[in-house]
């Protein structure tokens, strides 16, 4: 799973590398204290190398008890962050599963939806596509929303700009562009450009709405950050069925029993 997003990074306390720098420096704290009271030889204004020589002798001794309180600590917030989102995602079914501005996979009659959020540069995500193409060819009752949520840079952005053009000047073709750009290693506007040409796209018309729809566009990729964060998804892809947050690329099997617990 590939975690870039700046965004995110500050809502995820897994990703965030300053709560372990955190953790570690309260842990240090409560380790000299302890440290102090047991060793007679600390003065009650210890000096900084007295302190350094406590730290230091406790870690090499007890080196493995910073790391279980960091790992004790990243899995408390595992565990908050997964209740959070599922939570939320029950708050956030509309914006999931009905947004009008997010191009959608529909198979006539669906029973099960499923929302992906997903990046062009991410080769996570074009490994889950080609598991994506094998259950949609199997199972003809499932519904897939797509929810660009470009978090590798600027290329990224681009890409999600133009494909999200050509869903509101050549809906038609936007499955086809979909699938290109998951098979290809196309990188920004003029990859994109490129792409689109090769599936018969009308390039003057994608220019002219990524122009006059600029602002509508970047709207639209922004609630889908917005959304992304808000129920826990803080890297690429990201699924949601039923109301279950699956971080990561899964098997085929995997989401076939996800749709099979979600159809119940």
């Amino acid at each position: 799973m590939t975690f870039m997003n700046k965004k995110c990074l500050t809502k995820n306390p897994l990703c965030n590398k300053s709560l372990a720098a955190i953790i570690i420096l309260i842990t240090l704290a409560v380790i000299f204290f302890v440290g102090v009271k047991k060793n007679n030889s600390v003065a009650t204004n210890p000096s900084e190398a007295a302190i350094e020589k406590v730290i230091t002798k406790w870690i090499a001794n007890n080196p493995e008890a910073i790391i279980d309180s960091v790992q004790n600590m990243q899995r408390k917030a595992m565990e908050d962050q997964q209740k959070n989102a599922q939570k939320n995602i029950s708050v956030k079914k509309n914006e999931l599963f009905n947004d009008k501005n997010s191009p959608q996979n529909i198979s006539s009659g669906y029973d099960v939806t499923v929302v992906e959020f997903f990046d062009y540069s991410c080769g996570y995500c074009k490994r889950a596509a080609l598991t994506v193409e094998q259950l949609t060819a199997q199972d003809k009752k499932v519904r897939f929303v797509h929810k660009h949520f470009p978090i590798l840079g600027e290329a990224s952005t681009q890409m999600a700009q133009t494909a999200l053009a050509i869903n509101i000047a050549q809906p038609n073709l936007y499955a086809q562009f979909h699938k290109e750009m998951m098979k290809s290693q196309a990188r920004g506007k003029s990859a994109a450009i490129d792409v689109a040409k090769k599936i018969g796209a009308n390039i003057a018309l994608i220019e002219k709405t990524l122009n006059d729809k600029e602002s509508e566009i970047n709207s639209m990729i922004e609630e889908n950050l917005k959304l992304g964060a808000s129920i826990g998804i803080n890297g690429t892809p990201g699924f949601v069925i039923g109301e279950e947050l699956i971080p990561g690329a899964i098997d085929l099997e995997s989401f076939k029993a996800k749709i099979a617990e979600a159809r119940k």
